[in-house]
Protein backbone atom coordinates (compact mmCIF):
# COMPACT_ATOMS: atom_id res chain seq x y z
CA UNK A 1 0.00 0.00 0.00
CA UNK A 2 2.80 2.51 -0.09
CA UNK A 3 3.29 2.75 -3.63
CA UNK A 4 0.37 4.06 -4.73
CA UNK A 5 -0.62 3.91 -8.35
CA UNK A 6 -2.38 6.66 -9.91
CA UNK A 7 -5.51 6.73 -11.85
CA UNK A 8 -5.23 8.41 -15.84
CA UNK A 9 -7.66 10.86 -14.38
CA UNK A 10 -5.42 11.73 -11.16
CA UNK A 11 -2.33 11.64 -13.23
CA UNK A 12 -3.73 13.92 -15.75
CA UNK A 13 -5.01 16.59 -12.60
CA UNK A 14 -1.37 16.06 -11.75
CA UNK A 15 0.15 17.20 -14.68
CA UNK A 16 -2.44 20.16 -15.36
CA UNK A 17 -1.52 21.41 -12.07
CA UNK A 18 2.03 20.94 -11.92
CA UNK A 19 2.60 21.95 -15.79
CA UNK A 20 -0.87 23.75 -16.78
CA UNK A 21 0.65 27.33 -15.90
CA UNK A 22 -2.83 28.16 -14.68
CA UNK A 23 -5.14 28.50 -11.42
CA UNK A 24 -6.80 25.11 -10.56
CA UNK A 25 -9.55 24.05 -9.12
CA UNK A 26 -9.33 20.00 -8.08
CA UNK A 27 -13.23 18.88 -6.96
CA UNK A 28 -15.74 15.90 -6.96
CA UNK A 29 -17.03 13.85 -4.64
CA UNK A 30 -16.14 11.87 -1.45
CA UNK A 31 -13.80 8.72 -2.31
CA UNK A 32 -11.87 9.92 -5.69
CA UNK A 33 -8.71 10.42 -4.10
CA UNK A 34 -8.00 13.86 -3.75
CA UNK A 35 -5.65 14.00 -0.75
CA UNK A 36 -3.75 11.36 -2.62
CA UNK A 37 -3.33 14.01 -5.58
CA UNK A 38 -2.91 16.64 -3.18
CA UNK A 39 0.13 15.17 -1.78
CA UNK A 40 1.44 14.18 -5.03
CA UNK A 41 1.36 18.00 -6.47
CA UNK A 42 2.93 19.29 -3.64
CA UNK A 43 5.81 16.67 -3.90
CA UNK A 44 6.23 17.66 -7.62
CA UNK A 45 7.08 21.74 -6.82
CA UNK A 46 8.98 23.64 -5.67
CA UNK A 47 8.21 27.13 -3.64
CA UNK A 48 5.05 25.12 -2.63
CA UNK A 49 3.10 26.64 0.22
CA UNK A 50 0.39 24.45 1.54
CA UNK A 51 -3.08 25.54 3.57
CA UNK A 52 -5.92 24.51 4.83
CA UNK A 53 -8.87 26.55 5.24
CA UNK A 54 -9.96 25.57 8.50
CA UNK A 55 -8.03 23.55 11.04
CA UNK A 56 -8.88 20.31 10.42
CA UNK A 57 -7.96 20.56 6.88
CA UNK A 58 -4.76 21.99 8.16
CA UNK A 59 -4.10 18.60 10.13
CA UNK A 60 -5.35 16.85 7.66
CA UNK A 61 -2.47 18.10 5.04
CA UNK A 62 -0.06 18.84 8.03
CA UNK A 63 0.48 22.73 7.43
CA UNK A 64 -0.93 25.56 8.81
CA UNK A 65 -4.06 27.39 8.07
CA UNK A 66 -5.01 29.77 5.37
CA UNK A 67 -5.82 32.45 7.12
CA UNK A 68 -2.25 31.96 9.14
CA UNK A 69 -0.09 31.67 6.46
CA UNK A 70 -1.50 34.88 4.95
CA UNK A 71 -1.17 36.83 8.01
CA UNK A 72 -5.05 37.84 7.65
CA UNK A 73 -5.86 35.76 10.64
CA UNK A 74 -9.26 36.90 11.97
CA UNK A 75 -9.98 38.66 8.38
CA UNK A 76 -11.52 41.82 10.62
CA UNK A 77 -9.31 44.58 9.17
CA UNK A 78 -8.87 45.95 5.82
CA UNK A 79 -5.21 44.96 3.56
CA UNK A 80 -3.70 48.11 4.12
CA UNK A 81 -3.66 47.77 7.88
CA UNK A 82 -2.91 43.71 7.36
CA UNK A 83 0.72 44.23 5.63
CA UNK A 84 1.39 47.64 7.51
CA UNK A 85 1.00 45.26 11.31
CA UNK A 86 2.53 41.71 8.86
CA UNK A 87 5.67 40.10 10.49
CA UNK A 88 8.62 40.08 8.41
CA UNK A 89 8.58 36.13 7.97
CA UNK A 90 5.07 36.29 7.08
CA UNK A 91 5.93 38.40 4.34
CA UNK A 92 9.06 36.52 3.05
CA UNK A 93 7.04 33.49 2.91
CA UNK A 94 4.77 35.01 0.79
CA UNK A 95 7.65 36.35 -1.47
CA UNK A 96 9.00 32.87 -1.86
CA UNK A 97 5.70 31.05 -2.95
CA UNK A 98 5.29 30.75 -5.93
CA UNK A 99 2.74 27.66 -6.11
CA UNK A 100 -0.14 27.45 -3.06
CA UNK A 101 -2.06 24.60 -2.48
CA UNK A 102 -5.14 25.12 -0.48
CA UNK A 103 -7.41 22.47 0.82
CA UNK A 104 -11.51 22.59 1.54
CA UNK A 105 -11.55 25.56 -0.81
CA UNK A 106 -15.47 25.78 -0.12
CA UNK A 107 -15.71 27.02 3.19
CA UNK A 108 -13.73 30.21 1.97
CA UNK A 109 -15.70 33.46 1.79
CA UNK A 110 -15.88 35.28 -1.01
CA UNK A 111 -14.85 38.19 0.85
CA UNK A 112 -11.75 35.99 2.59
CA UNK A 113 -10.70 35.28 -1.19
CA UNK A 114 -10.49 39.15 -2.08
CA UNK A 115 -8.69 40.37 0.88
CA UNK A 116 -6.04 37.72 0.73
CA UNK A 117 -5.52 38.81 -2.98
CA UNK A 118 -5.66 42.33 -2.18
CA UNK A 119 -2.75 41.30 0.49
CA UNK A 120 -0.46 39.42 -1.62
CA UNK A 121 -0.43 41.87 -4.38
CA UNK A 122 0.44 44.40 -1.99
CA UNK A 123 3.29 42.29 -0.39
CA UNK A 124 4.46 41.04 -3.65
CA UNK A 125 3.90 44.53 -5.15
CA UNK A 126 2.55 43.06 -8.38
CA UNK A 127 -1.09 44.11 -9.66
CA UNK A 128 -2.09 40.51 -10.55
CA UNK A 129 -4.61 37.94 -8.92
CA UNK A 130 -2.62 36.70 -5.85
CA UNK A 131 0.46 38.37 -6.96
CA UNK A 132 1.36 35.83 -9.20
CA UNK A 133 1.20 33.21 -6.97
CA UNK A 134 -0.55 30.11 -8.36
CA UNK A 135 -3.33 28.31 -7.07
CA UNK A 136 -4.25 24.86 -6.66
CA UNK A 137 -7.65 24.32 -4.78
CA UNK A 138 -9.15 21.10 -3.47
CA UNK A 139 -12.89 20.71 -2.25
CA UNK A 140 -16.50 19.83 -2.78
CA UNK A 141 -18.80 22.97 -3.02
CA UNK A 142 -21.69 20.45 -2.42
CA UNK A 143 -20.01 18.82 0.42
CA UNK A 144 -18.73 21.80 3.06
CA UNK A 145 -20.31 25.18 2.72
CA UNK A 146 -18.46 28.57 3.74
CA UNK A 147 -19.05 30.07 7.41
CA UNK A 148 -21.53 33.13 5.74
CA UNK A 149 -24.86 34.41 6.63
CA UNK A 150 -28.19 33.08 4.30
CA UNK A 151 -27.89 33.28 1.55
CA UNK A 152 -25.02 31.72 1.00
CA UNK A 153 -21.98 33.09 -0.85
CA UNK A 154 -19.49 31.01 -2.41
CA UNK A 155 -15.61 31.91 -3.13
CA UNK A 156 -16.77 31.11 -6.71
CA UNK A 157 -19.99 34.23 -6.75
CA UNK A 158 -16.50 36.57 -6.01
CA UNK A 159 -15.57 38.39 -9.62
CA UNK A 160 -12.15 37.79 -8.91
CA UNK A 161 -12.88 33.59 -9.09
CA UNK A 162 -13.40 34.70 -13.12
CA UNK A 163 -11.26 37.01 -13.43
CA UNK A 164 -8.34 34.10 -11.85
CA UNK A 165 -9.72 32.52 -15.19
CA UNK A 166 -9.33 29.20 -12.99
CA UNK A 167 -9.43 25.46 -14.62
CA UNK A 168 -11.37 22.91 -13.16
CA UNK A 169 -10.77 19.58 -12.81
CA UNK A 170 -13.76 16.45 -11.82
CA UNK A 171 -12.65 13.76 -10.31
CA UNK A 172 -15.04 10.89 -10.77
CA UNK A 173 -13.20 7.90 -10.39
CA UNK A 174 -14.47 6.54 -6.79
CA UNK A 175 -11.99 4.22 -4.95
CA UNK A 176 -13.96 3.96 -1.86
CA UNK A 177 -16.61 2.01 -2.70
CA UNK A 178 -16.20 -0.90 -5.17
CA UNK A 179 -20.35 -1.50 -5.95
CA UNK A 180 -21.67 0.69 -8.89
CA UNK A 181 -24.89 0.67 -7.32
CA UNK A 182 -24.33 2.18 -4.06
CA UNK A 183 -21.88 4.85 -5.90
CA UNK A 184 -24.74 5.57 -7.80
CA UNK A 185 -27.06 5.91 -4.82
CA UNK A 186 -24.61 8.47 -3.10
CA UNK A 187 -24.01 10.52 -5.71
CA UNK A 188 -27.61 11.37 -5.88
CA UNK A 189 -27.75 12.39 -2.43
CA UNK A 190 -24.70 14.20 -2.90
CA UNK A 191 -26.53 16.68 -5.15
CA UNK A 192 -29.67 16.15 -2.83
CA UNK A 193 -32.00 14.13 -5.57
CA UNK A 194 -32.47 10.96 -4.12
CA UNK A 195 -34.72 8.87 -6.40
CA UNK A 196 -37.26 5.91 -4.78
CA UNK A 197 -34.94 3.38 -5.29
CA UNK A 198 -31.95 5.19 -3.50
CA UNK A 199 -34.03 5.76 -0.66
CA UNK A 200 -35.33 2.55 -0.69
CA UNK A 201 -31.60 1.73 -0.69
CA UNK A 202 -30.64 3.28 2.56
CA UNK A 203 -34.04 2.62 4.50
CA UNK A 204 -33.25 -0.97 4.18
CA UNK A 205 -30.59 -0.33 6.00
CA UNK A 206 -32.07 0.29 9.46
CA UNK A 207 -30.70 -2.19 11.54
CA UNK A 208 -32.11 -4.97 13.82
CA UNK A 209 -30.65 -6.45 17.19
CA UNK A 210 -29.39 -9.37 15.52
CA UNK A 211 -27.69 -7.26 12.69
CA UNK A 212 -25.69 -5.30 15.93
CA UNK A 213 -25.05 -8.76 17.47
CA UNK A 214 -23.07 -9.76 14.73
CA UNK A 215 -20.42 -7.27 15.47
CA UNK A 216 -19.80 -7.48 19.55
CA UNK A 217 -16.31 -7.70 18.78
CA UNK A 218 -16.03 -4.61 17.23
CA UNK A 219 -18.95 -2.90 16.97
CA UNK A 220 -19.52 -0.66 14.57
CA UNK A 221 -18.51 2.94 14.72
CA UNK A 222 -21.63 5.42 15.44
CA UNK A 223 -21.34 8.64 13.47
CA UNK A 224 -23.13 11.24 15.09
CA UNK A 225 -23.76 15.42 14.91
CA UNK A 226 -21.60 16.76 17.40
CA UNK A 227 -18.31 15.98 19.45
CA UNK A 228 -19.93 16.21 22.51
CA UNK A 229 -22.42 12.96 21.43
CA UNK A 230 -19.17 11.18 19.88
CA UNK A 231 -17.59 11.72 23.80
CA UNK A 232 -20.73 10.62 25.59
CA UNK A 233 -21.14 7.07 23.62
CA UNK A 234 -17.48 6.16 23.70
CA UNK A 235 -17.54 7.12 27.86
CA UNK A 236 -20.56 4.87 28.61
CA UNK A 237 -19.16 1.99 26.12
CA UNK A 238 -15.81 2.31 28.31
CA UNK A 239 -17.57 2.41 31.54
CA UNK A 240 -18.77 -1.12 30.42
CA UNK A 241 -16.07 -2.73 29.94
CA UNK A 242 -14.82 -4.73 33.39
CA UNK A 243 -11.13 -4.28 33.07
CA UNK A 244 -8.45 -1.87 34.15
CA UNK A 245 -8.63 1.28 33.05
CA UNK A 246 -5.15 2.97 31.12
CA UNK A 247 -5.07 6.58 30.64
CA UNK A 248 -2.60 8.62 28.51
CA UNK A 249 -1.81 12.32 28.57
CA UNK A 250 -0.14 13.62 25.20
CA UNK A 251 2.94 15.05 25.74
CA UNK A 252 2.74 18.92 24.13
CA UNK A 253 6.14 21.18 24.01
CA UNK A 254 6.31 24.81 23.32
CA UNK A 255 3.62 27.37 22.09
CA UNK A 256 0.22 27.12 24.31
CA UNK A 257 -2.14 29.00 22.08
CA UNK A 258 -0.97 26.07 18.87
CA UNK A 259 -1.58 23.50 21.29
CA UNK A 260 -5.13 24.09 22.35
CA UNK A 261 -6.00 24.95 18.57
CA UNK A 262 -4.25 21.47 17.77
CA UNK A 263 -6.34 19.62 20.26
CA UNK A 264 -9.72 21.22 19.22
CA UNK A 265 -9.64 20.43 15.29
CA UNK A 266 -7.70 17.20 15.59
CA UNK A 267 -8.50 13.79 16.24
CA UNK A 268 -5.90 13.63 18.49
CA UNK A 269 -7.09 13.16 22.25
CA UNK A 270 -5.02 15.72 24.62
CA UNK A 271 -6.32 12.67 27.28
CA UNK A 272 -6.97 9.01 25.99
CA UNK A 273 -8.32 6.40 27.91
CA UNK A 274 -8.11 2.60 27.06
CA UNK A 275 -9.22 -0.80 28.63
CA UNK A 276 -8.28 -4.22 27.16
CA UNK A 277 -11.43 -5.43 25.24
CA UNK A 278 -11.96 -1.68 24.16
CA UNK A 279 -12.77 -0.63 19.97
CA UNK A 280 -10.32 1.83 19.04
CA UNK A 281 -9.91 3.36 15.27
CA UNK A 282 -6.58 4.08 14.36
CA UNK A 283 -5.93 8.38 12.87
CA UNK A 284 -3.03 7.94 10.70
CA UNK A 285 -2.13 6.70 7.97
CA UNK A 286 1.38 5.04 8.88
CA UNK A 287 0.57 1.28 9.35
CA UNK A 288 -0.70 1.02 5.89
CA UNK A 289 2.29 -1.31 4.80
CA UNK A 290 -0.21 -3.25 7.37
CA UNK A 291 -2.75 -3.10 5.76
CA UNK A 292 -4.16 -0.42 8.33
CA UNK A 293 -5.59 3.09 7.35
CA UNK A 294 -6.94 6.05 8.82
CA UNK A 295 -10.32 4.65 10.03
CA UNK A 296 -9.43 1.28 10.40
CA UNK A 297 -11.28 -0.23 13.54
CA UNK A 298 -9.70 -3.24 16.21
CA UNK A 299 -9.81 -4.40 19.39
CA UNK A 300 -7.14 -3.46 22.40
CA UNK A 301 -5.43 -7.09 23.11
CA UNK A 302 -2.79 -5.84 25.34
CA UNK A 303 -1.14 -2.48 26.81
CA UNK A 304 2.77 -2.62 28.04
CA UNK A 305 5.90 -0.84 28.00
CA UNK A 306 6.01 -1.46 24.24
CA UNK A 307 3.08 0.32 23.44
CA UNK A 308 -0.47 -0.75 22.36
CA UNK A 309 -1.48 -3.73 20.82
CA UNK A 310 -4.62 -3.83 19.05
CA UNK A 311 -5.91 -6.98 16.46
CA UNK A 312 -7.51 -5.16 13.28
CA UNK A 313 -9.02 -7.56 10.95
CA UNK A 314 -5.34 -7.39 8.70
CA UNK A 315 -3.83 -8.78 11.83
CA UNK A 316 -2.29 -7.81 15.37
CA UNK A 317 0.16 -4.63 15.31
CA UNK A 318 1.44 -3.26 18.35
CA UNK A 319 0.72 0.79 18.25
CA UNK A 320 3.96 2.91 19.51
CA UNK A 321 3.19 6.98 20.10
CA UNK A 322 3.34 9.22 16.90
CA UNK A 323 4.50 12.78 16.96
CA UNK A 324 2.71 15.79 15.25
CA UNK A 325 4.47 18.53 14.21
CA UNK A 326 2.87 22.35 13.68
CA UNK A 327 4.88 24.21 11.29
CA UNK A 328 5.13 27.59 9.93
CA UNK A 329 8.12 28.48 7.00
CA UNK A 330 9.34 25.01 7.71
CA UNK A 331 9.98 26.57 11.68
CA UNK A 332 8.35 23.84 14.33
CA UNK A 333 6.03 25.73 16.31
CA UNK A 334 4.36 22.92 18.54
CA UNK A 335 5.12 18.93 19.03
CA UNK A 336 2.72 16.84 20.14
CA UNK A 337 3.51 13.16 20.96
CA UNK A 338 0.10 10.62 21.54
CA UNK A 339 -0.56 7.03 20.61
CA UNK A 340 -2.59 7.34 17.04
CA UNK A 341 -5.53 5.89 17.92
CA UNK A 342 -9.14 7.24 19.63
CA UNK A 343 -11.98 5.14 20.77
CA UNK A 344 -14.14 4.36 17.67
CA UNK A 345 -17.83 3.46 19.51
CA UNK A 346 -18.12 7.04 17.86
CA UNK A 347 -17.14 9.97 16.21
CA UNK A 348 -19.09 13.06 14.80
CA UNK A 349 -19.37 13.18 10.80
CA UNK A 350 -17.13 16.12 10.86
CA UNK A 351 -13.95 15.17 12.10
CA UNK A 352 -14.71 11.74 9.66
CA UNK A 353 -13.90 14.03 6.92
CA UNK A 354 -10.77 11.80 4.68
CA UNK A 355 -11.67 8.85 7.01
CA UNK A 356 -13.11 5.03 4.89
CA UNK A 357 -14.73 3.62 8.12
CA UNK A 358 -15.19 -0.26 7.92
CA UNK A 359 -18.62 -0.47 9.84
CA UNK A 360 -20.55 2.34 10.71
CA UNK A 361 -23.96 3.07 12.44
CA UNK A 362 -24.88 6.78 11.47
CA UNK A 363 -27.77 8.75 13.64
CA UNK A 364 -29.24 10.96 10.80
CA UNK A 365 -32.01 12.32 13.32
CA UNK A 366 -30.30 15.35 14.31
CA UNK A 367 -27.96 16.35 11.22
CA UNK A 368 -28.02 20.60 11.32
CA UNK A 369 -26.52 21.04 7.60
CA UNK A 370 -27.64 19.21 4.24
CA UNK A 371 -24.44 18.11 3.56
CA UNK A 372 -23.83 16.18 6.61
CA UNK A 373 -25.99 13.28 5.42
CA UNK A 374 -23.81 12.70 2.51
CA UNK A 375 -20.59 13.62 4.18
CA UNK A 376 -21.72 10.99 6.81
CA UNK A 377 -23.31 7.94 4.10
CA UNK A 378 -19.76 8.19 2.19
CA UNK A 379 -17.48 7.57 4.52
CA UNK A 380 -18.39 3.92 4.43
CA UNK A 381 -16.97 1.28 2.11
CA UNK A 382 -20.13 -0.89 1.15
CA UNK A 383 -23.53 -1.16 1.68
CA UNK A 384 -23.66 -4.20 3.95
CA UNK A 385 -21.10 -2.18 6.45
CA UNK A 386 -23.42 0.21 6.32
CA UNK A 387 -26.54 0.62 9.12
CA UNK A 388 -28.61 3.99 9.72
CA UNK A 389 -31.38 5.55 11.27
CA UNK A 390 -33.04 8.80 11.48
CA UNK A 391 -32.75 8.88 7.58
CA UNK A 392 -35.18 10.75 5.77
CA UNK A 393 -35.36 12.28 2.42
CA UNK A 394 -36.43 15.95 3.54
CA UNK A 395 -32.91 15.75 4.99
CA UNK A 396 -31.13 15.74 1.98
CA UNK A 397 -30.68 18.75 0.33
CA UNK A 398 -28.02 20.66 -2.24
CA UNK A 399 -27.62 24.34 -2.80
CA UNK A 400 -29.14 25.15 -6.05
CA UNK A 401 -25.80 27.46 -6.68
CA UNK A 402 -23.97 25.16 -5.90
CA UNK A 403 -25.79 22.77 -8.67
CA UNK A 404 -25.33 25.23 -11.10
CA UNK A 405 -21.87 25.59 -10.33
CA UNK A 406 -21.10 21.91 -11.82
CA UNK A 407 -23.92 22.25 -14.32
CA UNK A 408 -26.23 19.80 -12.28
Amino acid sequence: MTNITLSEQQNEAIEIAVHGGTHVLITWCAGTGKSTVLKEIRNRLSNVSVCGTTGISALNIGWSTLHSFSGIWLGKDSAKTIVRNMYRKTMERIKKTDYLIIDEISMLSPDTFELIDEVFRTVININAPFGWITLIMFGDFLQLWPVSKWPIQYVFDSHLWKECEIHTMQLTDIFRQDDKEFCDALNKIRIGKPDAHTNEMILSRKPSEIDLMMFKDVPPTCLVSTNVEADDINDDNLSRIDSEKYSFQATAIWIASKIESFFKHSKVKESLSLKIGSSVMCITNEFSSQWVVNGSTGTVTDVGDDGIEVQFDTGFITIHKSIWEVKEDNELLTTIIQYPIILSYAISIHKSQGMTIPYLYIDLSKVFAPWQAYTALSRAKTLSSLYVIGYSPKIVKADKKALKFYNL
